[in-house]
């Protein structure tokens, strides 16, 4: 079972989905949305038919939250479910908590440093490090400043996996100077899903700049993606 938000634009979406196809091949596949009551949401990819879908709700109470434990709980255990992957913060507590004594492998996958999650509800961050702390047994992380960050969980328990596109940040040291760039010219590469989160928009009014301010070298920009823009 996959539990997770809805499937609306995103990295982490995309990935759950990409993951799902996968899972489904060989394997009868759930996917738990936890979504608001009523909430209308149009999701930008969709796994494959074979993966089967149930949504369960909440209006962001208490009570309703109490109840959305009982009817995940009860969704485990009648499609018996072996193993559960969870993704980000507030389906991964509710997936720990409704799983308590059940005996089922849960892998949890954090996208975000602790650290920086401003949007977090204080009572979200609270259950996010007693469950993590007393619960978590496989914590999946992108890198090894998130994995740091989390230094409630032992590390024997996190298992880092970086993005197909991370790379080491760069620095004072690999920046090329310009006067290296006289004869090969500046040549910026972008590569991503093309929808407005990403910034595009941003990046060829950033060009247009550059060009105007550095007019002695040639500046080229070449796009890998896809998208709706």
């Amino acid at each position: 079972m996959i539990v997770c938000h809805h499937l609306a634009m995103g990295g982490t979406e995309k990935t759950i989905v990409n993951l799902s196809n996968y899972l489904c091949k060989k394997n009868t596949l759930t996917m738990a949305k936890i979504t608001k009551k009523n909430e209308v949401i149009q999701s930008f990819c969709e796994p494959e038919e074979k993966v089967c879908q149930i949504k369960i709700t909440h209006n962001s109470t208490i009570t309703s939250y109490v109840s959305l434990l009982f009817k995940l709980r009860k969704a485990i255990k009648e499609r018996k479910i072996d193993v559960i992957i969870t993704f980000l913060t507030v389906p991964s507590v509710l997936t720990l908590l409704s799983s308590i004594f059940s005996g089922i492998t849960i892998i949890v996958c954090e996208r975000t440093n602790p650290k920086n999650t401003p949007n977090l509800a204080m009572h979200w961050k609270i259950l996010r490090y007693l469950t993590y702390k007393n619960l978590v047994r496989i914590l999946v992380l992108q890198n090894k400043e998130i994995s740091d960050a989390f230094t409630y969980v032992d590390n024997k328990f996190k298992l880092i996996i970086p993005n197909a596109g991370s790379s080491p940040s760069m620095n004072s040291n690999s920046y090329i100077p310009e006067k290296n760039m006289t004869n090969h010219g500046l040549k910026l590469l972008f590569v991503g899903r093309l929808e407005y989160q990403k910034g595009i928009d941003i990046l060829l009014d950033a060009l247009t700049l550059l060009k105007a301010e550095i007019t002695n070298i040639e500046i080229s920009l070449t796009i890998l993606g896809d998208g709706v823009l």
